[in-house]
């Protein structure tokens, strides 16, 4: 018998979440990106000198036209309703700094020429609606906030 589930159901929450990511994967793969890693942990520090544990959600690769290797890291949200500049703000003012630690220990690890942050929302309505992807790429100039 199948699982009743909620929209409190952690379960229904974690599918939700990997649903999310698969979709965001599959954007950034549109985009030319060659995915590396998802949901990988790796070290960076924490400003004090002191390196702890990351996880990255999305990480890839790629290689522009002038041959620069880029890498990305990537921050996915997913929700199923609800206002999306309110849920990326609410990401942004968590996670920035945090995405640009993980963005530079990604950097030095593939030896990339730049590197790129970015934030994807995905918004699954419930029903039959087409899934809302929208990609948020970080200003360099914002990481220190």
């Amino acid at each position: 018998m199948p699982r009743a589930t909620s929209a409190r159901d952690p379960h229904d929450t974690h599918q939700r979440g990997l649903r999310g990511e698969a979709l965001a994967r599959q954007e950034a793969e549109a985009r030319g990106w060659q995915i590396a890693g998802h949901r990988e942990r790796m070290a960076i520090e924490d400003g004090h000198g002191n390196e702890r544990e990351g996880e990255a959600d999305l990480l890839a690769t790629r290689r522009d036209e002038d041959g620069v290797r880029q890498a990305l890291v990537a921050e996915v949200k997913t929700t199923r309703d609800g206002d999306l500049d309110e849920l990326y703000e609410r990401v942004c003012a968590k996670r920035q700094g945090h995405l640009w630690k993980l963005a530079a220990s990604w950097l030095f690890r593939v030896r990339a020429d730049e590197v790129h942050a970015a934030i994807i929302l995905v918004r699954q309505p419930q029903g039959r609606g087409e899934p809302e992807i929208h990609w948020i790429e970080l200003d360099h100039n914002d990481r220190l906030r």
